[in-house]
């Protein structure tokens, strides 16, 4: 039988289905919700939306990831990074978490981090952008050479409009 907070946060999550903004009404959602609970019930809360995080549910688990990181912000994290070192997810759900751990600045997956945007690099994924730039954060040095190598190989592979278009993306990563 499911707990009145998962029941409800079903309901939020029903409420949210046709609202076709990129899951921003729902994470506002559950946010709000989260503030209203009491401690036991916020941290089922937590524990339901780490569950989606780590399952990749559907929809979900951005929205989920996106709803810790503002609710719960650093002291999620060590929690996340646990999920990040230890599981098998797609390249998509680990860009996303490794970003948001950059931005917490979580110093514990500075290494991860730095495997994963070398792997990228070296396949010439251009997707790990963000991530390179976020990693400044933590490790400037190694953010900067990954990201002159994305540079360089965009500049030689005649890409020059994708250099100029993610100029301010660069800029925004290194600067927050």
């Amino acid at each position: 039988m499911k707990s009145y907070v998962i029941t409800t946060f079903d309901s939020i999550v029903a409420s949210h289905r046709d609202d076709h903004d990129g899951g921003y009404g729902l994470v506002d959602a559950i946010v709000e919700y989260a503030k209203r609970l009491q401690a036991s019930e916020k941290d089922s809360l937590r524990t339901h939306l780490l569950r989606l995080v780590d399952s990749t549910a559907a929809h979900l688990w951005g929205v989920a990831l996106e709803a810790l990181v503002r609710e719960w912000g650093s002291s999620i994290a060590p929690s996340l990074g646990t999920m990040a070192e230890g599981g098998s997810h797609s390249d998509q759900w680990e860009r996303h978490v490794l970003l948001a751990l950059l931005n917490l600045r979580f110093t514990a997956i500075t290494e991860r981090a730095n495997r994963f945007v070398a792997s990228k690099v070296a396949a010439r994924d251009y997707s790990v952008l963000r991530v390179a730039a976020s990693l400044a954060k933590l490790d400037i040095e190694s953010s900067l050479k990954a990201l002159t190598s994305l540079l360089l190989q965009a500049s030689r592979a005649d890409q020059l409009s994708w250099i100029e278009g993610n100029i301010p993306g660069i800029a925004m990563h290194l600067c927050n």
